[in-house]
């Protein structure tokens, strides 16, 4: 049948997360060669009125090319039994563990179907309606509702913000919210896990409450360590070859120690640590300050400075201001 989409109660959009590339390349589909599937309903007590169970995202995707209607197939049944099927629909992508407690949870909640009802007419065990019902019991409202729209993917959710909330729930809503409204890429989340599993309790807390320092810090790292993988110097190597190698090797220590100073600070222990601290950069300082002083004196080969084809110019303040 053919349905008008403002026909449609989609008061169960929230039990599936929501999938941009997707959505896009469902909507450039539907564009070009229309509605291949139906979407699944089933009626409601007020006439003219159908509970849309399955094809929120076909949906959206109507909407967005301004189509005023949908083919349907209605399910003759309850809502809560049109629930229960839509498990077994042939959807385009199954649902994920999260999805699945998300509907588990309104079957039990808005439905009053117990524990051991959805696991046998599910065909599945207590102890997986259990596991998946605790996976929305742990992620706090404001995460969930993240998930939902699309700003984390469901896997990534699974994997690294619910242990993340079962340790510090405050701390999971934190680095959610420091990572919106954009959200972040699954390998992006894994990274901050990782980081934040072998941090101090003192930088868990700075890489919450700034994760998108933290993923910037992080990319600067990676990027200097990649840089300072340079291959020894072939035998005949002139100078200049070596000298650019070696600036390339500073500038990568440079920026690896500024993306960890971002994270985290160094805490000299005692008036020992401080002196050595204090002492390191005072060396490290000065010595960059004659390397300076060398290279704005470089003999330019005759050519006057309006030739000169390098950059030094440009760094020039930055290299008097170390001294």
């Amino acid at each position: 049948m053919r349905l008008e989409l403002h026909q449609l109660d989609q008061k169960y959009a929230s039990l599936r997360a929501r999938e941009p590339a997707r959505e896009q390349r469902l909507l450039v589909s539907l564009g070009e060669h229309g509605q291949q599937t139906p979407v699944w309903v089933t009626a409601t007590e007020e006439a003219g009125r159908w509970v849309l169970i399955d094809g929120y995202a076909r949906v959206r995707a109507l909407r967005a090319l301004a189509r005023d209607w949908a083919d349907a197939r209605v399910m003759e049944v309850p809502e809560a039994e049109a629930l229960l099927r839509s498990f077994g629909l042939d959807n385009t992508r199954p649902r994920s563990a999260l999805e699945e407690g998300w509907m588990l949870r309104s079957l039990r909640d808005e439905h009053g179907l117990k524990q051991q009802e959805l696991a046998t007419r599910l065909d599945r065990s207590e102890s997986w309606v259990s596991r998946r019902l605790d996976l929305v019991r742990v992620l706090p409202a404001s995460v969930q509702e993240a998930v939902q729209k699309g700003r984390f993917s469901a896997k990534a959710a699974e994997r690294v913000l619910v242990p993340l909330a079962r340790a510090k729930p405050a701390q999971c809503e934190k680095l959610v919210k420091g990572l919106m409204p954009q959200g972040a890429s699954a390998r992006e989340l894994l990274r901050i896990y990782e980081a934040w599993k072998r941090s101090t309790p003192e930088q868990r807390e700075r890489i919450a409450g700034a994760p998108r320092l933290f993923l910037q810090a992080e990319a600067a790292t990676r990027e200097a360590e990649r840089a300072a993988k340079v291959e020894e110097p072939a035998k005949g190597l002139d100078e200049l070859a070596l000298l650019l190698r070696d600036l390339a090797t500073i500038a990568s220590v440079c920026a690896r120690q500024s993306g960890r100073l971002a994270i985290t600070r160094p805490v000299p222990k005692d008036w020992k640590d401080e002196r050595r601290l204090f002492g390191g950069w005072t060396r490290a300082r000065a010595a960059f300050a004659a390397l300076a002083a060398h290279l704005e004196d470089v003999d330019r080969g005759g050519q006057g400075s309006d030739e000169w084809d390098g950059p030094l110019e440009e760094e020039r303040s930055p290299c008097s201001s170390a001294r």
